[in-house]
């Protein structure tokens, strides 16, 4: 059963994925990148880069329904992740994690009627593109998704997470 029935769920998904793009994964992201030191760089910049390309088709999307972005923030969540000590495998398993969360919004969102994304634009025109956008935020979603799983591997049974 679809998660997403009117235009208000879908404003409302995208001001969680924006918020989790620009702000709770890129600290993750940061948090990261500090504990391993420059290790994995390509990795986390892939992570990073998708992550930045992502939020600004989403902003992009909330401007256009005229949705603040500067209100996206969920929840008064102030995450603060604790890497310290993991290595890579562990960090990036629980990157994975969030990346896991994020592919399955995109999903929901992928597979919405149309009829939807029609009532939350105001010109019918904008109905491809915010499609096509949709499928590209995926894609990058699923590489990163596959850029953590490549590296945590076997994790989850070594570490129970």
């Amino acid at each position: 059963m679809p998660i997403i029935k009117s235009a208000e769920i879908l404003i409302y998904q995208l001001q969680k994925l924006y918020w989790m793009e620009a702000e709770f994964e890129q600290l993750a992201i940061c948090d990261a990148r500090l504990e391993l030191m420059g290790e994995y760089k390509d990795e986390l910049d892939i992570l990073e880069n998708n992550s930045q390309q992502n939020r600004n088709l989403i902003k992009n999307w909330l401007n256009i329904t005229n949705t603040d972005s500067s209100q996206c923030k969920l929840l008064n969540i102030d995450k603060k992740y604790d890497f310290v000590g993991m290595d890579a495998p562990h960090v990036f398993r629980v990157l994975y994690k969030y990346a896991i969360y994020i592919k399955t919004v995109y999903d929901d969102i992928n597979n919405i009627n149309k009829d939807i994304i029609s009532a939350m634009l105001s010109n019918e025109t904008y109905i491809d593109d915010f499609s096509f956008d949709i499928d590209s935020m995926l894609t990058r979603q699923k590489e990163s998704v596959d850029t953590c799983m490549n590296i945590c591997g076997g994790a989850s049974t070594v570490f129970g997470i």
